[in-house]
């Protein structure tokens, strides 16, 4: 029985152990590390500092993209009353045997206007969504660079032989960046992915917009 009880006893101060074990170096434990000896320290807190400033700027971006979308749709209303407003000039021009063929031309120019204006909507989401994506990718990069960020620190402290180096998860942190490498392809491919369909959206919008210029005589595409 003592046997037993002292396995258990063991086993669960191995497991205290292990639960103490940490994947963040604190501040004073790096204060054992020589300054000369942070090299590899702060060039990974310059990586996360970038990357961070990068998320910062693609949350701005989406912000701009989102007002962009709002724009689109609103201006996608505007041309639909005049398309209606157009129609009913069209009937009354019917009925009154006058004008016919200008109100249709008017119309024909609405409904090129609205092709072009819901072309556009499409694209300013896409757009919208691309930058959405890009700011995922940033963020899984931020992610990433905060853990390697770790490991340098971890690095420097093991190499000063500090005992406390031991309470340091380095496992953890290996594997949570293999994890996180995985992230940040996924979010690469997801972005190379939404630049297509933006860049499909865009050309369509560019189209539509030509043609609509077209009618009425002049030229460049987003041109109003």
């Amino acid at each position: 029985m003592k046997e037993m009880i002292g396995i258990v006893g063991g086993f669960l101060i191995s497991l205290g152990c292990a639960h103490q074990q940490s994947t963040e170096v604190s501040q004073e434990q790096l204060a054992h590390v020589r300054l000369q000896d942070m090299g590899g320290v702060n060039q990974a807190r310059a990586a996360f500092a970038r990357a961070s400033d990068r998320v910062a700027r693609e949350d701005l971006a989406l912000k701009s993209a989102e007002k962009e979308v709002d724009v689109a749709n609103q201006q996608t209303k505007v041309v639909q009353a005049q398309i209606d407003k157009s129609s009913e000039v069209l009937k009354k021009a019917e009925l009154d045997r006058s004008g016919t063929a200008s109100a249709q031309r008017q119309l024909n120019l609405n409904r090129a206007q609205l092709t072009a204006a819901q072309a556009q909507a499409v694209a300013a989401k896409s757009q919208r969504d691309l930058i959405a994506e890009k700011k995922a990718e940033g963020e899984a990069q931020r992610d990433l660079a905060k853990s390697q960020l770790e490991w340098e620190e971890y690095e420097a402290l093991a190499r000063t032989g500090e005992p406390s180096a031991k309470n340091i998860d380095a496992n953890g942190i290996q594997a949570r960046i293999a994890e996180q490498k995985k992230r940040v392809d996924e979010e690469r491919s997801n972005v190379a992915q939404a630049k297509a369909a933006a860049d499909r959206d865009r050309a369509a919008w560019t189209s539509t917009q030509e043609s609509y210029n077209a009618l009425r005589g002049v030229g460049g595409a987003g041109q109003k």
